[in-house]
């Protein structure tokens, strides 16, 4: 069962995350950062690997089903995930909005501009810069977005907090 204790995060990353989630819910009445994940196993790495996909010919492709979506690039038994260490580097989120969960990414944008202001990496900017014209644009070709993603640079252990 994957973490989502941010005890299990890197300090600086737990430090970070938690002044980025205090200026955004301080400037958007309402609003709410709920920690979905901090570190998570090898194993459940690849059963999330496996959402949004199907196995053919011994291969993971991305499936057909509309109503789907991938929600990692990364196997966790290939490649490993900033979250399958431990202390995790990488912490997954979600956005509540009057109580109730959004997947809307435009609404992603300022926690993303927070997070790059504290030294962290969004991964809604992965692919593409992380204008609402760009997202939009990767949101109607089923592009992967990673907007409920923060995580430390992978060149440095110790982000600045």
């Amino acid at each position: 069962m994957p973490s989502k204790k941010l005890t299990d995060c890197v300090p600086a990353l737990m430090n970070a995350y938690v002044s980025v989630r205090e200026m955004y819910e301080a400037a958007h009445p309402g609003h709410r950062m709920v920690t979905d994940c901090t570190h998570r196993s090898s194993e459940d790495q690849a059963i999330l690997f496996q959402v949004g996909r199907v196995e053919r010919n011994g291969h993971w492709v991305e499936d057909d089903d509309a109503e789907t979506r991938i929600v990692t690039q990364i196997d966790g038994v290939t490649k490993v995930s900033e979250h399958n260490l431990l202390p995790a580097r990488a912490v997954d989120f979600h956005l509540e909005v009057g109580g109730k969960p959004s997947w809307d990414i435009i609404a992603y944008l300022p926690i993303g501009a927070l997070a790059q202001k504290h030294g962290l990496v969004w991964g809604g900017t992965w692919g593409a810069p992380a204008t609402p014209d760009e997202i939009r644009r990767r949101v109607k070709a089923k592009q992967f977005i990673d907007g409920c993603h923060l995580q430390l640079p992978l060149d440095n252990a110790a982000a600045p907090a």
